[in-house]
């Protein structure tokens, strides 16, 4: 295959992909996270202030609200960020297409995940093992979910994939320039996801222990530029961070259960202090722990099988086949690369933040590319191209068959019901609005009683008028969304043995009258 073909080729997968994941921005309202992560990079946008959300860093958020700041030139009167991302979102009284606006930016994250996946896959592997690892990572559900919706998932997997194919470039020729292109990566990587700093880490240390060395010397341009780019990335701030954000002594003190650090935020000036105590506030919540459901169970601390368990179930079962069969090709890239995807999925799992696959996307390339080597083994094998070709049509025919709900997608394994394994992000996130006021209008509904996982401003949707429901059964229309059904459990026990209507993926409706 020559050079341009192969080119060729990946450009055609990334179109096609990101013409995917264009088609669901009109279908779906807000996921919950969606007016945070724009209120946030709007902020940053217009007045320079990163102060409204510091959970994430800020430069994904930025990027995602560009279409936004280039229709608006002023920013809501509040300091509730989701009140002041929906304030965003209905500028000129254009929710959906604002919302689809600044959806588009996270494809850019997308094309980079396919791009790099192929890059990592020519250099195992050489053209062939390229093209198939482009189209493996591009049919993946979860990554087209989580392309298509404003949120910073996407671009954490984007950064990583990058500066990881980056490292292995200068991990087996150390020379300055990679040094430089591998710091430049890191920094940027470190501005989109706080999770770059435990996924890097851990595929980087596989890599290192398969080919005993670490050339430390030459890694010192990349050390220099590193903080200069997260610097950069909040203005050049230099404060102590008891001036860059009024939680950030609270946070100090919530994290290291030490006086002595609160007194220091409060009086030892830092450059890019919010970057700091973003990484704080990420501790703080992962100490706090937040509500989670799995296989039945509900907890605040997690469950330690929680990643392993909804990964199994949110990848396809064809990919999951070929991964695994390339533990037995007796190659030693196709080791290496399960092994980096493994080290990355053990750190999630002393995580007490357990809401959704999306917080171990990262794992799909390189079990992509391990993938495509085995593909490419079984097509040497005379018996084994039946099996190539049906385990890719497989993927192929299901991937595009989940469309355009690939955020609800569950493999085969789960079965009919999906929401006794996993609800949250998995599956229901908030995104079926849009179509619960479409059926509404169709029934002619007036009045709902509602129990939903949403962030939205529900009374500039046009939805009928609503009402709060509890454990007291109530008459009339009534709209429950999966993740509420679990997490309000047995208060809402009540609706278990009612016939419903499904809408969408996510929502219950019930005629109560």
């Amino acid at each position: 295959m020559s050079r341009n073909a192969l080119i060729g080729g990946i450009a055609v997968i990334i179109v096609l992909s990101l013409a995917r994941v264009a088609t669901t921005h009109r279908v779906f309202s807000q996921v919950v996270d969606e007016p945070a992560h724009v209120a946030a990079g709007f902020d940053w946008l217009l007045t320079g202030d990163y102060k409204l959300d510091i959970e994430h860093p800020p430069l994904a958020r930025a990027i995602l609200a560009l279409p936004l700041r280039a229709i608006r030139h002023t920013a809501p009167q509040t300091t509730d960020w989701v009140a002041y991302g929906n304030e965003l979102l209905l500028t000129n009284n254009r929710y959906v297409a604002n919302l689809a606006r600044v959806r588009i930016p996270n494809l850019l994250f997308f094309a980079i995940t396919i791009g790099a996946t192929a890059a990592w896959a020519f250099h195992v592997g050489g053209p062939a093992i390229s093209l198939i690892a482009a189209g493996l990572v591009a049919s993946v559900q979860p990554l087209l979910a989580h392309a298509g919706v404003a949120t910073t998932d996407m671009a954490g997997v984007a950064t990583t994939i990058t500066a990881l194919y980056l490292f292995l470039r200068w991990l087996e020729s150390p020379t300055r320039s990679r040094a430089v292109v591998l710091g430049i990566a890191i920094g940027i990587g470190l501005l989109c996801k706080f999770s770059f700093l435990i996924f890097f880490p851990a595929g980087a240390a596989v890599m290192v222990l398969a080919r005993r060395r670490l050339p430390l010397k030459t890694l010192w341009p990349a050390v220099v530029i590193v903080p200069l780019i997260i610097w950069a990335g909040y203005r050049f701030q230099f404060s102590t961070l008891a001036d860059a954000s009024p939680h950030a002594v609270g946070l100090v003190r919530s994290a290291t259960k030490s006086e002595r650090m609160g007194v220091a935020a409060q009086t030892i000036p830092l450059p890019a202090p919010l970057f700091i105590a973003g990484i704080l506030n990420v501790k703080v919540h992962d100490q706090g722990g937040h509500l989670a459901f799995l296989l039945g169970k509900l907890s605040w601390r997690g469950f330690w099988y929680y990643f392993p368990v909804t990964l199994f179930f949110k990848t396809p079962l064809p990919l999951l086949i070929l991964a695994l069969l390339s533990l037995f090709v007796k190659s030693r890239n196709a080791i290496e690369l399960m092994l980096v995807a493994a080290a990355m999925l053990a750190v999630t799992m002393t995580a007490s933040i357990n809401i959704g696959v999306r917080h171990v996307l990262v794992v799909f390339p390189p079990i992509a590319i391990a993938a495509s080597l085995a593909v490419a083994w079984l097509w040497r094998q005379r018996a084994g191209r039946v099996a190539a070709v049906a385990l890719l049509g497989w993927l192929l025919i299901g991937s595009l068959a989940a469309h355009p709900d690939y955020l609800s997608w569950f493999n085969e394994a789960a079965g009919k019901s999906p929401e006794k394994i996993v609800v949250d992000s998995n599956l229901d996130w908030g995104q079926d609005l849009l179509r619960l006021k479409r059926v509404c209008r169709e029934l002619d509904i007036r009045e709902l009683h509602v129990a939903l996982l949403t962030s939205a401003p529900l009374e500039h949707l046009g939805l009928p008028q609503m009402h709060g429901i509890g454990d007291v059964p109530v008459t009339g229309w009534v709209a429950a969304s999966e993740t509420m059904l679990k997490l309000r459990d047995p208060a809402l026990r009540w609706l278990d043995q009612q016939p419903y209507r499904r809408v969408g993926t996510s929502i219950r409706l019930y005629d109560m009258r």
